[in-house]
């Protein structure tokens, strides 16, 4: 498994999750669940945190390696946050970069609508 899949895995729990809400909905559900986890007190988790989130909440299947490299993917990597993952910004690219709506945007793009 690598990260694109887990990405995938995320996107559906938090489709079913949010009751195949609208985008924003989706967004926002995420950035919930994460922030619960931790307290709610700020915008940002720590690998430990996100990695037990991940795997415990959310109940993903997968190796903590795969969760450890998409925290590497989405973490600030400078200012005082440094080494923590903003949770609203980590929610808005995981939920606006879908295999699915790519292939269905380029889908449209040759004219195959359906």
């Amino acid at each position: 498994m690598n990260t694109t899949e887990m990405e995938e895995r995320i996107r559906f729990k938090v489709e079913t999750g949010s009751s195949y809400g609208s985008l924003p909905t989706q967004i926002r559900w995420l950035d919930r669940k994460l922030r619960v986890w931790v307290g709610g007190v700020s915008g940002f988790v720590d690998l430990d945190s996100f990695v037990d989130c991940m795997l415990s909440d959310l109940t993903l299947v997968g190796c903590r390696e795969v969760v450890v490299e998409l925290f590497n993917k989405y973490k600030e990597l400078d200012g005082v946050e440094c080494d923590l993952l903003d949770t609203e910004k980590f929610a808005t690219a995981l939920m606006n970069t879908s295999i699915l709506k790519q292939k269905d945007e380029m889908r449209r793009s040759v004219g195959a609508i359906y």
